[in-house]
């Protein structure tokens, strides 16, 4: 049989995201269960979500349609394609900063919210999570410059990476 080693080992496991997402402007907007089932659109105000026909960022505008907030089942604030984080990207309790920012990434299904069931698998022995700010891209980018990219941020939200160490 081949030899087998120990290894410590870093899981993702989820990333539980709050379901708002503050946009510029003030504005706050959301996504919800709609009667069908389906993950749709919505703008937070006054005490209830005003759905809309897209995603805000694809310039969505308000059905008519409306859900009282304390009755909405409210999903991840976005359907992401990719989620990239980072890791040392800020000077914590050290004196100077991190000499390098380490990316990663969590795929899509990794995204849960208030509620939702976030599978652990078995082999994580050990279990941390901290608190992030999450920002919300608003349109697909590449090589793009910093103006560019600042521009594309629709909003941010909070989070909670969820990850395991196993060795």
């Amino acid at each position: 049989p081949p030899r087998q080693r120990k290894m410590a080992s870093f899981i993702a496991c989820g990333l539980a995201s709050s379901a708002a997402v503050a946009a510029r402007g003030g504005e706050v907007f959301c996504r919800v269960k709609a009667e069908n089932g389906e993950g749709v659109y919505g703008r937070v105000a006054e005490g209830e979500i005003r759905l809309l026909d897209a995603a805000p960022w694809n310039g969505g505008r308000e059905t008519g349609a409306k859900i009282p907030l304390g009755d909405a089942k409210l999903l991840p604030p976005s359907e992401p394609r990719n989620i990239l984080c980072l890791a040392n990207s800020y000077a914590g309790r050290e004196k100077d900063p991190p000499k390098f920012i380490r990316w990663f990434a969590k795929t899509p299904g990794a995204v849960a919210t208030s509620g939702d069931t976030i599978e652990i698998p078995p082999i994580v022995e050990q279990l941390k999570s901290e608190v992030e700010i999450v920002i919300v891209v608003g349109r697909k980018l590449k090589n793009a410059t910093e103006e560019e990219a600042r521009d594309s941020i629709f909003g941010y939200t909070s989070g909670n990476d969820i990850f395991g160490f196993a060795e």
